[in-house]
């Protein structure tokens, strides 16, 4: 718990809330805002150790979306500790890339500054209340090079 405290303390934030729609979000100084869902409960715990600096920047619902800042935008991983997307490949300026499991679209922000203009993101999410968030955050960030894909990706035909 200490490491994400640290990580989120670090966090360059601009400004962070709730939003007309009441949607908690997280605007950065550098220009990326995201929107997602209000922190759950074990992730509330976190806010506790947050710098008193860090509390006034950062309601308490919006902990779990610093988190998964740090986690997918930043640092490009699937979960705590778990394989990061660039493992074997470096995304670069004009690539098109698809990410299976977009999620919210964190590292579709991420991904869309990486590839720039010239370049495509597809996002593909088949859970229709992270496309919710998927979407928001695209029109929000204004990225125009990424297109979301409602469906899932399976080693096998069929529905889940």
């Amino acid at each position: 718990m200490k490491i994400i405290s640290k990580k989120i303390n670090s966090l360059k934030i601009k400004k962070a809330g709730i939003s007309e729609n009441n949607i908690p979000y997280i605007k950065l100084q550098d220009g990326p805002i995201f929107y997602g869902p209000a922190s759950s409960i074990s992730q509330i715990k976190i806010y506790d150790t947050l710098s008193s600096e860090t509390r006034k920047k950062l309601p308490k619902e919006c902990v779990g979306i610093a988190m998964d800042i740090i986690l997918r935008y930043y640092e490009g991983g699937l979960r705590s500790g778990g394989p990061k997307k660039e493992k074997h490949y470096s995304v670069r300026s004009s690539d098109t890339v698809a990410e299976m499991g977009a999620y919210m679209g964190y590292y579709c922000i991420y991904l869309s500054e990486k590839v720039g203009t010239k370049g495509r993101v597809i996002a593909i999410e088949p859970i229709k209340e992270n496309i919710k968030y998927l979407s928001k955050n695209i029109q929000e960030n204004k990225l125009k090079n990424v297109t979301i894909i409602p469906k899932g990706v399976w080693k096998e035909h069929g529905k889940m």
